[in-house]
């Protein structure tokens, strides 16, 4: 249980940054793991798919079979 009474922020700011001063050493940190998640993926699909498609002795029909017996095992 809290003690502390909640602040109200005014109308803008409860609109654009509804994030107490407490909050922010939290919400930071989650965000720039949020931001490199993103990064990663988007940059590791593009990779991965120009490495199989021009890989020796491999091409476009790799593809499915990597997504269906390699990625969703290990999403699992």
């Amino acid at each position: 249980m809290s003690t502390q009474t909640d602040v109200s922020f005014s109308k803008w700011r409860s609109f654009l940054w509804p994030i107490q001063g407490r909050e922010i050493k939290k919400f930071l940190p989650l965000l720039l793991i949020y931001a490199l998640i993103c990064l990663n993926y988007s940059v590791l699909k593009v990779a991965k798919d120009t490495l199989v498609i021009t890989a020796p002795g491999s091409g476009a029909e790799a593809i499915p079979f990597i997504k269906v017996w390699v990625i969703l095992p290990m999403a699992l």
